[in-house]
């Protein structure tokens, strides 16, 4: 069954000949809208893309076509994530990953796409879904690879301590406590937390911890969540588009 080659199990990568055609991946995620999919041709150009994948970025697909890995996140993100699927044209077999993709944690499979398949170009078929449900064996995931750079999306407009802020407190941590960890006064965790209601326009800390775990941050351990933003500060195109991702107020 198909169901059974495309399903995030872990037996199905180390099986190579049970990857399916594009035709089966796209049959397979029709009914299936929160999977959002791209085809990209072999030099990253986008040759095809879902409704779901172009409504992150505020387009359509037809928009999108012939767009560039680029066109929709920075430099940094799309060379970590370039290396990554090239090997899967390299070795003909399916890979995946576990990212941060527009601020979600996301499971992110990809597949060869062939010349000779119903798009007509060479590449990478990407489907990613978002990994944030509670029934979720998270033993399933350990052994793949994680994308050190986080794409964040929306998540970008936040400072890299309002990031830090948002999972200790949707972790239940009070305001000294959360002083203590950060190194910082109780003032300025109070300042980033009002920032971070205002901004993600929530209103109290309940709406807090369940915006994080719609977007899969608890399911990051404390120290794999400080890595990926600092992985995202320390980069210039982030920096970029937030000039203040670091700084405290006062």
């Amino acid at each position: 069954m198909l169901a059974l080659q495309v399903q995030p199990k872990m037996q199905t990568l180390s099986h190579p000949e049970a990857c399916p055609s594009v035709a089966e991946l796209m049959a397979y995620l029709r009914g299936r809208p929160h999977i959002a999919a791209v085809a990209r041709s072999d030099n990253f150009n986008l040759v095809w893309c879902n409704e779901r994948f172009a409504r992150g970025f505020g387009s359509t697909p037809e928009s999108l076509v012939r767009s560039t890995f680029y066109d929709v996140a920075s430099g940094p993100v799309v060379d970590e994530r370039r290396a990554l699927m090239v090997k899967v044209l390299e070795t003909g077999k399916p890979m995946a990953y576990i990212q941060v993709w527009n601020g979600v944690r996301s499971l992110t499979h990809v597949y060869p796409m062939e010349a000779h398949d119903v798009l007509g170009h060479r590449g990478f078929f990407v489907m990613i879904e978002p990994l944030v449900l509670p029934s979720i064996d998270e033993r399933e995931f350990d052994h793949l690879p994680h994308a050190r750079i986080p794409h964040l999306g929306d998540l970008a407009t936040l400072s890299r301590r309002q990031l830090e802020v948002l999972r200790l407190g949707a972790e239940g941590l009070t305001v000294e406590e959360m002083a203590r960890e950060l190194h910082r006064s109780d003032k300025t965790i109070d300042n980033h937390l009002r920032e971070l209601y205002r901004q993600l326009r929530i209103h109290n800390r309940a709406q807090l911890t369940r915006f994080a775990a719609e977007h899969g941050i608890l399911a990051f351990t404390r120290d794999q969540w400080f890595g990926l933003v600092a992985a995202a500060d320390l980069h210039p195109a982030n920096r970029a588009r937030n000039p203040h991702m670091n700084d405290d107020p006062a």
